[in-house]
């Protein structure tokens, strides 16, 4: 598993989140911009915002406001030895709710599956 943390500023540009990652974006920003698998959106996003990639990465094209964000991104050789076989991730955009509940929806194990034996 590899964790990214970042704190960028206002303004920053674009840039990009590879795919298969599971993110939290800790500040919220209005009316960010980005595309994923050729589609684009523009939004207002509470802070604590939950985003999972699946084979599509995420451009991030307009981020007006100072950004706080973690990406990780799993061990999939481990994700799939844990669920059984292979898994297809279902992308997820700027969603709020309970991390526990989405993270075994998007890739059909618990948080807990994947901790270290």
């Amino acid at each position: 598993m590899v964790s990214e943390y970042s704190v960028t500023p206002r303004d920053s540009g674009i840039c990009v989140t590879r795919p298969y990652q599971l993110g939290v974006g800790f500040s919220g920003h209005a009316r960010l911009a980005w595309e994923t698998a050729g589609r684009g959106y523009r939004h207002d996003v509470d802070a604590g915002a939950v985003y999972v990639t699946g084979e599509q990465p995420i451009t991030w094209l307009e981020v007006r406001d100072p950004t706080e964000a973690l990406e990780i991104y799993p061990d999939w050789d481990l994700v799939e030895r844990m669920a059984g076989g292979p898994v297809e991730v279902q992308p997820a955009l700027a969603v709020r709710g309970h991390f526990r509940r989405l993270f075994r929806r998007q890739f059909g194990v618990g948080p807990g599956a994947l901790r270290s034996r």
